[in-house]
Order: structure tokens, then sequence, then C-alpha cells
């Protein structure tokens, strides 16, 4: 009788590992290929395998929330209609839970978001030589501005800090959201990319750039603003977008350069690629601040369903950062 030997079963074939490499896209990237690799790729498998275990928390979080959200929602009507609330108080009720409920359901994709921010992001900054990156942190600009290039507001909620030097100029960057209450509701009044820029030289005065009201909004800001007079663009593209106003318009003329706003604009487009850039700004003492506003964050990791880091989101923030730079070089500041 021959001998059978039995064929041992054939395991499923591994999935191809990603492919760990940056192609570099332009002269500003020079040299990330490398940094990508040495420092970025090695952290990859650390942040897959925890979007992995948060994942798994998410699908069976949102799994149980299905049904339970029913129940609340459903429980609550049930029990107006049965106890006749006129206020409808279980109701009411029953969508807070279905709310918290929620929240709860998206705490492993805010954990595995911070995760990638947090291990990736200060490892990105080091490539420009000495860019710190922090999740938090605090800004007095947006109070300082209020009512100028930031709306009122009650509430502020701030993430994705940037902060170094270039060329002897303190770089700041970071993301706003601005909420104000009205009554029982809160709405947000502005969210978007914050940028200050500050110089070894001071101005001598101060010159606020507006985005253009209209018809209406430029019948109420009148010929002047806060104690800013108007001073007109030499470019007639750029003075049907902005108003300018400020204490001194020599100066005003020479940083609002048409170089300049034309910078300033492609940094905005970066923001709101699919709409029309708004941007605002004001040079005081030493400082240049700008506000974007724009729904895109900064640096956001892709969905969780999704491999951990997208190379995509990396050439796109080298290009925001490019245009910051390129702020600072056209401004020609930099020294005292």
């Amino acid at each position: 009788m021959d001998t059978i030997i039995p064929t041992p079963p054939v395991s499923p074939p591994l999935a191809a590992a990603p492919v760990l490499e940056f192609v570099e896209a332009g002269p500003h990237e020079k040299g990330f290929a490398a940094h990508f690799k040495t420092k970025i790729a090695p952290l990859l498998e650390g942040v897959e395998a925890n979007r992995l275990v948060q994942y798994a928390s998410y699908k069976k979080r949102l799994a149980l929330s299905i049904p339970l959200g029913l129940l609340f929602v459903a429980g609550g009507i049930i029990l107006t209609a049965n106890m006749h609330d006129e206020d409808a108080v279980f109701v009411k009720i029953g969508i807070g839970l279905a709310v918290a409920l929620s929240i709860w359901v998206s705490a492993p994709v805010r954990r595995y978001k911070q995760d990638v921010k947090s291990k990736f992001m200060p490892v990105v900054c080091e490539f420009f030589g000495n860019m710190t990156y922090g999740l938090t942190g605090t800004s007095m600009v947006e109070t300082m501005y209020r009512d100028e290039i930031f709306p009122s507001y009650t509430s502020a909620q701030m993430e994705d800090f940037i902060e170094g030097t270039y060329q002897s100029v303190k770089v700041k960057i970071h993301e706003s959201t601005l909420k104000r209450k009205n009554g029982k509701n809160t709405v947000t009044v502005f969210r978007g990319f914050v940028l200050e820029l500050e110089f070894p030289k001071e101005f001598h005065g101060k010159t606020t750039m507006l985005k253009d009201g209209g018809t209406m909004g430029n019948f109420f800001t009148g010929k002047d603003f806060k104690g800013l007079a108007r001073v007109e663009l030499e470019d007639p593209e750029f003075e049907k977008m902005f108003q300018v106003f400020s204490s001194d318009q020599v100066e005003a003329r020479f940083v609002l350069t048409t170089a300049f706003m034309e910078r300033l604009l492609n940094l905005a487009k970066l923001r709101s690629p699919n709409g029309t850039p708004k941007v605002q700004c004001v040079f005081e003492h030493k400082t240049l601040v700008i506000s974007v506003p724009c729904t895109q964050d900064l640096f956001e990791p892709g969905s969780i369903s999704k491999s951990a880091l997208q190379v995509e989101d990396l050439h796109a923030f080298l290009e925001q950062m490019k245009q910051v730079f390129e702020l600072v070089d056209v401004l020609k500041l930099t020294r005292v």
C-alpha cells in the first residue's frame, strides 16, 4: 500500500506591506525623502497597530449604539405620549442620551487621530530645523483682534500649534475654532488657520486688511476703521477684494505689495481649495497676524478605516510651509 503523506494546509498569503516611500515633488521638498525614510517610516508600524485596535473598538461601539440610540429616542417619544408631557422632556432626554452615545462611539476615532498627530507631526516639523509641534496651546491674537480680523466670540478652542523661527522671524501657526452663544444656541463664527509672524523690526503704525464687504459692508465701514484711514491699493484687482486701513499710508503701501498679496492669496487657496479664499490680516508693533477661515484642518489624519499616514497630506503640509516662508521672504523685514 502506498503511503499517503498529508499535505499541510496552505496559509493565506500575507497582505503586501505598504510602500514606505516619499517621492519629492519640488525644490521645497528636497531632502524630505531621506527624512521620511529615517524618521517617519519607522513610526508607521506602531501607529498602524494602534489604528487597528481603535478601529475594532469603534466598530463594536457603533454596532451597539444603533439599537441603543433608537431605544433612547423611541422611549422618549413613548413616555412623552403616555404621560402627556407637553414640554417633551422625555424626548429631550432621549435625544441627549443619543448625543452622549455618539460621543462615546467616536472616542476611539479621536484617540487614533491624536496618536497620529502626536507621533508624526513633531517629527515632520523637525525637517525645518527648529520647528516644534504641540496638540494644544494658547494664543492671545484672537482676543487682541476681536471684531477686527476675528469675529466677536464667547468661547475658543485651539489646537495644532507649530512654532519656530525662519530667517530671524518667529513663526507661530495654529488652528482656531471660535463660537458665540446667542441665547440658548451656540454658533461657530470662525474656524480656520491663524498665522503669526514676529519680525525683528517694529512697524511704525498699524495696518489692517479686511476682505471686501460688498456695497453694504463698505457703507458701514466707511472711510475709516477703528481710527485708521482708508488706503487705496495700487492693484485694482486686489482693491476689489480687500479694504485696507492704516495709521501710516506709506508703510501700508510698502508692506502690501502685489507680490505679498499674491503669496497671501496662494496660502489662503491651499486652505480653501474648493471655494473663494477669504483672508484678513493686521500689521502692528513687530507682528503680522493672518486669519484664514477654512474647514480643512492643518494636518488631519484620514479615515480610521484606512492606512495611518497619507503621503498626500505631507505634500500639502510642505507646500503650506513653503507659502509661509515665501511671505517672510517677500516682506524683506528680517533685519532690524
